[in-house]
């Protein structure tokens, strides 16, 4: 072949859209057809120089997966069948029949009829929260659910009591820091959480290359202490909260604790040190599983750093404590003068909301009793309560890029009830377990098929970086605002349809402006790209938004909280040896509940479905060997999978990967595709913790048994 006889080949420089990295990426695409022919690390990037997961580089599987949705779908037969038959419909048919009965029902039963469902994906597009918060504000409902009380809401609720602040998160400067200590994280896997760090790991091994120590506390032995770059505190599960007291009690007993910064910028500390009194590493070992010198170790280790950081990722937020160790955590980091420090947490006046008025309570009265709302969040464990309430149900329910039939605690409740709300409209990219019980079921594009404006945000190396969309969006698929926007003109909303001033580019365009640039100058940089200054340390004085300028070490809202704590030790003390308790494993070749669509080629061998994953030698103590069938049962449900062996893992803790269990339209009997863990975890009132929403995740009791057909 000529060259004259060659496809025209474009080359886009655009990011990933899947987690906090947003690692920078090439994509080839072929002009004439526009397929995309390749997605590569963008070796040019100044920061990133080609560091990407398989997770985005494999996205071109997700773009041209033949099952993906093109066309507004609408349901033909009983929501009481679990499987949806569905046909084609026209945009307009379909958004002009779910507004008229959205509108009909605010007539007839008010806004808190209807409720919204969000997942993550939106949360790493720079317009997707902006949109979809924008949306459900002018809906005028209460009752917004989404992964957030699944992830991360209790880091909210403890940062508004102590800051007054909700969105106030110290972000790990590992880039100087002395010492990082990583609670319930593995960086190899989730890439970390509420900060952007491209290479975790190779981040990390220079604090250990540079003379300083990393120490993870994990009940698993993670990839990173197994490739030598930090030390293992291998805790029990639900049990952080104590090793957290433990440290501060014992930094304290050594004068560890900036008396003079203590005296300048906090309130109730000597509430805190009683709290942590009894907990010392002695009394909390048995609980922990951990020795009291290793205990004691750390916590002098921590203290006589020049600087440190402790992070917390979503294994410590998943107990039933999650508040609790947060606070802990950032005490941790407080006492010690590591707030506002470079190498500590870098702390982000940005994002602070200053109020001019008293804050309203953040409890909110439901059919259910009060709930809280975090960040607009009420608790998604409710989500079947809300459905089969006796007054003010929950009747319509709008789904953007979730899956709560698999997020969501308690699956089969929620197959029960989903069938019972008079309108369900999923947008998403697939037919999902949740689509399949849907009246309409939406196509959204992808990040290839958008625009979309990367900014510096919580990254310890920030950038400003634009992508044009890298190739048009297939068929009918639409983008979510696009989506919302006509089902606002449907209701007689404002909406960036009508109004240029609500467009998502200008909210782009906004974004750009005060990071000091804007997208037509991004476009003509390499890799579309300006390095922003680095984070500066932040002050304290900067994020505390208490009207007596003072940080609350002790808030006086937490006192059920600590009374609880004391109670949950001592049923921890009395547990009998041997019993066995679940995690949630995010293996790095999953993601979520669309990690099956996301990466099939590399869900092979064992992680092809969910197996149970035990130490051997708790396998071999009950007569199991790998690939045994096995029921695994709680108090809450039970599940049928196969037996996986796995040395890094404590004795006594089992291990199911998160995100499986979600079958394709085309599986006749389940494709092999695992099971839901989320069917084994407690749901519905008392499943979560009332100050956060934040629901119970692990460290559940379960009971192994052979499978018997």
């Amino acid at each position: 072949m000529s060259s004259l006889d060659q496809p025209e080949v474009r080359t886009t420089h655009t990011f990933c859209r899947i987690c906090e990295p947003l690692c920078p990426l090439v994509v080839e695409t072929r002009v004439a057809d526009q397929r995309v022919l390749s997605i590569r690390p963008d070796r040019a990037h100044p920061v990133s120089r080609g560091y990407a997961c398989h997770k985005g580089t494999s996205f071109d599987a997700v773009h041209h997966d033949p099952e993906r949705l093109d066309h507004p779908l609408a349901r033909t037969n009983a929501k009481t069948e679990q499987r949806g038959e569905f046909e084609r419909i026209t945009w307009d048919a379909a958004l002009s029949d779910i507004g008229g009965r959205l509108k009909s029902l605010r007539a007839q039963f008010g806004p808190e009829s209807i409720g919204c469902y969000w997942g993550n994906p939106l949360a790493y597009t720079s317009t997707g929260i902006a949109t979809v918060y924008g949306f459900w504000g002018k809906m005028g409902s209460s009752r917004l659910f989404g992964g957030l009380t699944q992830d991360l809401s209790n880091k909210f609720a403890a940062m508004e009591a102590i800051f007054g602040n909700e969105q106030v998160f110290p972000v790990p400067d590992l880039t100087r820091t002395d010492y990082f200590l990583c609670v319930g994280s593995d960086p190899s896997g989730g890439h970390m959480t509420a900060v952007s760090v491209t290479d975790a790991l190779s981040v990390l091994r220079e604090i250990r290359n540079r003379g300083g120590d990393v120490t993870f506390v994990n009940p698993r032995r993670i990839k990173a202490v197994e490739a030598g770059i930090g030390d293992l505190l291998q805790i029990r599960p639900d049990t952080d909260v104590y090793l957290l007291a433990a440290l501060l009690n014992e930094i304290d007993l050594i004068g560890g604790w900036d008396e003079t910064l203590i005296a300048r910028h906090a309130k109730g500390a000597e509430e805190l040190r009683r709290f942590i009194a009894p907990w010392t590493p002695e009394r909390v070992a048995h609980v922990t599983g951990l020795e009291a010198d290793a205990i004691r170790r750390t916590a002098h280790d921590f203290s006589r750093a020049p600087s440190a950081i402790a992070h917390m990722g979503t294994g410590g937020n998943m107990g039933r404590q999650g508040t609790l160790v947060y606070w802990l955590l950032q005490m941790l980091n407080f006492v010690t003068g590591n707030l506002g420090r470079a190498g500590g947490g870098l702390l982000m006046p940005s994002l602070v909301r200053r109020r001019s008025e008293p804050v309203p309570s953040p409890f909110v009265d439901s059919p259910l009793g009060p709930v809280r709302r975090v960040w607009g969040h009420i608790p998604a464990n409710l989500l079947g309560d809300y459905i089969e309430a006796e007054s003010d149900p929950l009747r319509a329910l709008i789904v953007v890029g979730g899956n709560p039939i698999m997020a969501i605690p308690g699956e089969d409740r929620l197959r029960e009830t989903f069938p019972k709300l008079e309108l369900l409209v999923t947008i998403d990219l697939y037919r999902s377990a949740t689509a399949e019980l849907s009246d309409y079921v939406l196509p959204a594009s992808d990040w290839l098929e958008r625009k979309d404006f990367r900014h510096g945000g919580v990254a310890l190396r920030p950038t400003a970086q634009y992508s044009d969309a890298v190739v048009e969006p297939v068929a009918e698929r639409a983008e979510e605002w696009w989506i919302l926007a006509r089902l606002e003109q449907e209701l007689g909303l404002p909406n960036a349809l009508d109004d240029p001033a609500l467009h998502p580019d200008r909210i782009m365009e906004g974004i750009a402006a005060a990071r000091g640039t804007d997208l037509e100058s991004l476009r003509g940089l390499p890799s579309n790209t300006l390095v922003l200054p680095p984070p500066s340390p932040g002050s304290l004085d900067d994020v505390i938004v208490h009207p007596d300028g003072l940080l609350d070490v002790c808030p006086a809202e937490f006192a059920p909280l600590l009374e609880r704590a004391r109670n949950l030790f001592e049923s921890l003390a009395q547990e009998p040896p041997g019993a066995l308790k679940l995690i949630q494993w995010r293996n790095p070749r999953q993601h979520n509940t669309w990690g099956h669509r996301l990466v099939p080629r590399l869900r092979t061998g064992r992680f092809a479905t969910n197996p149970l994953f035990l130490h051997p030698d708790d396998a071999a103590e009950r007569g199991l060997v790998e690939g045994d069938r096995v029921t695994v049962s709680t108090e809450w449900g039970r599940v049928e999978t196969t037996v996986g062996h796995d040395l890094a893992l404590r004795r006594g803790v089992v291990a199911l990967s998160h995100g499986y269990g979600d079958e394709r339209p085309t599986d006749s009997d389940g494709g092999g595709t695992g099971v839901n863990v989320n069917r084994l975890l407690p749901s519905g009132p008392g499943s979560f913790e009332a100050f956060s929403g934040m629901a119970h995740m692990v460290g559940i009791p379960v009971e192994i048994a052979p499978h018997r057909d």
